[in-house]
């Protein structure tokens, strides 16, 4: 018995020998063709949008579900990471990690506070409670209203200011980090008026008006681009760099930034869930871009410009060319 299960024990190790010398050969052959199959699937994905759109739609069901929960982690992370920084302005010298770690101390010994705090930075801006007067107080008699004179039209009503759209309402997980801006010409700010008015002209909420001007930045800073030649990406063109060829439009549709912002408010309503959607996931629905994550870093710049609209933050000033 011993003997056979020398004999076993050495047939297998020539077996395991000749297995792992033909694998070592085979090595490079192998990384070829593994090379090769990533080439074709990168070429098939250059050449065409069905296999990124069918990624897209598949993912949106788990996107949709992972949305809640990273919703809400995202507003204590949010809170530690301005800790972070506030503290950082303090202490140079110290990284990120070292302070990190004094945070994760410092909660282990006090959680009380840090619960508090994270929950007061969780709680959305409540607007100021005005009390009704008591019963019996004067109250101011209504302004009479002017005569009419003969011969001259009545002057017409002054509108009351339309309110503008609240931090919620544009940016409803609060301001992302990692952000990029940059000063808008007056044909910029003109090109992002054109595409919040499309949306306020199809009722959709502010949300939607900051998605679609995020992600005309990134894709072309806000300039409506026409046919560049041999300078194009495929046949993109406008604000969206939309493609005829996929069916956007022609070419004439979609350098019309009225047309093209139409387009991408009607695309992006199709997607399930989009209100919920962090922003650089609703928009690379919609586009099914190359460089899905880059739309995020416009948020901040896009919710100005929707402000500016209404008289509000740093670009109000530059008016519409």
């Amino acid at each position: 018995m011993l003997v056979n299960l020398d004999r076993s024990r050495r047939w297998l190790s020539a077996v395991a020998r000749w297995v792992l010398v033909n694998l070592d050969r085979a090595r490079p052959w192998l990384i070829g063709i593994g090379r090769w199959l990533l080439a074709c699937a990168s070429w098939i994905m250059n050449k065409t949008e069905r296999p990124r759109r069918w990624i897209a739609v598949r993912s949106r069901p788990v996107l949709a579900r992972l949305a809640g929960p990273l919703g809400r982690l995202a507003v204590p992370g949010r809170w530690v990471l301005a800790q972070v920084d506030r503290v950082q302005q303090w202490m140079p010298d110290i990284s990120r990690r070292g302070i990190l770690g004094l945070l994760l101390v410092a909660q282990l010994a006090w959680p009380a506070a840090f619960h508090s705090v994270s929950e007061v930075a969780a709680q959305p801006a409540k607007a100021p409670v005005v009390s009704a007067p008591a019963p019996g107080t004067p109250q101011a008699a209504p302004a009479p209203a002017a005569p009419a004179v003969a011969g001259k039209a009545p002057a017409p009503a002054v509108q009351a200011p339309v309110a503008a759209p609240s931090p919620a309402q544009l940016m409803p997980d609060g301001m992302p980090i990692g952000q990029s801006t940059f000063i808008p010409t007056t044909v910029q700010m003109g090109n992002a008026r054109a595409i919040v008015q499309t949306g306020q002209q199809l009722n959709l909420p502010p949300r939607a008006w900051v998605i679609a001007v995020a992600t005309s930045l990134q894709e072309t800073k806000l300039i409506n681009y026409g046919d560049l030649g041999g300078a194009n990406d495929h046949d993109s063109l406008g604000l969206f760099q939309q493609r005829p060829s996929s069916g956007w439009g022609t070419p004439d549709e979609l350098t019309n930034p009225h047309y093209a912002a139409s387009a991408f408010y009607n695309a992006l309503v199709e997607v399930p869930g989009w209100q919920n959607l962090p922003l650089t996931v609703a928009a690379q629905d919609v586009q099914v871009s190359a460089f899905g994550d880059r739309y995020a870093q416009w948020e901040k710049q896009a919710t100005d410009m929707v402000l500016a609209q209404y008289g509000i933050g740093p670009y109000w000033g530059v008016s519409a060319g």
